[in-house]
């Protein structure tokens, strides 16, 4: 227990050094008794001397621990921050790079306004250059009926008007068992135009055919650049055309009287 415990062992030595002083002073004990208890003293107070030192440096090593600890702490929440920071400022980064990407890819993305069959391909090499407003392909739509163009000579132009009904024949199907659709004349040319090859002068002529009519052709299927008669139904004439392309290309007509 004393031991254990040198200030209290401590107390209990000075209350008998105490007594025992007295004691010597009167002659009732002999001195080196109260020697021996101060001997016990000066023990107890150099143990609790050490105790305290050695409770000074624990103190003094946990405080360092503690502040190494804060310090730890503190650094790693720094570090952290500017972790965070940095993630964020690449995050940032690469949403514009993805901005900038996704714009890039727009631009290389190329579409139709209308789904149809490719005509005409005028670039077929991987990575080939387009220069600005160049034509790339023509598009001919399979959902919104065919467009013909045809020409027609001066003379008889004062006889084609809008929406003026037409007779439609295809020589590259069989005649026996293809229909004979109907289609409308849906423009004509305000002013004419010259054959560079011919040098004859002639108005542009469209006729239009529904899909509702393009039906009737059942599985037969229509190709661009596929020959085409049409017949425009005038007051005292039949005007025959042939169509060699449908939709975009020049053709050569007939024209025959009744």
């Amino acid at each position: 227990m004393f031991a254990t415990h040198p200030e209290r062992q401590l107390t209990y030595i000075n209350e008998e050094i105490a007594a025992q002083t007295i004691l010597t002073n009167k002659g009732l004990a002999p001195a080196n008794q109260l020697r021996s208890l101060q001997r016990n003293e000066a023990d107890l107070l150099g143990q609790i001397a050490e105790h305290r030192s050695e409770l000074a440096r624990i103190q003094n090593s946990i405080r360092d621990t503690e502040l190494e600890l804060l310090q730890g702490q503190r650094q790693t929440k720094e570090e952290v921050v500017t972790q965070l920071r940095e993630t964020i400022t690449s995050i940032q980064e690469l949403r514009q790079q993805i901005l900038t990407t996704s714009k890039q890819l727009d631009r290389v993305d190329i579409r139709a306004p209308n789904s149809g069959r490719i005509h005409e391909m005028q670039f077929s090499t991987i990575g080939g250059v387009v220069s600005p407003g160049g034509l790339i392909l023509q598009i001919v739509p399979l959902n919104e009926g065919y467009v013909l163009r045809t020409r027609i000579d001066p003379s008889a132009v004062d006889q084609v008007y809008i929406r003026q009904p037409t007779k439609v024949r295809f020589p590259a199907f069989n005649q026996r068992t293809t229909p004979e659709l109907v289609g409308l004349v849906a423009d004509v040319s305000a002013s004419t135009s010259v054959d560079e090859a011919t040098g004859l002068s002639f108005y542009w002529v469209t006729v239009s055919v529904e899909p509702e009519e393009l039906e009737r052709l059942g599985d037969q299927e229509l190709i661009p650049g596929m020959p085409v008669e049409a017949y425009l139904t005038t007051s005292d004439r039949t005007v025959l055309s042939y169509l060699s392309k449908p939709l975009l290309d020049q053709v050569n007509q007939a024209f025959r009287e009744e």
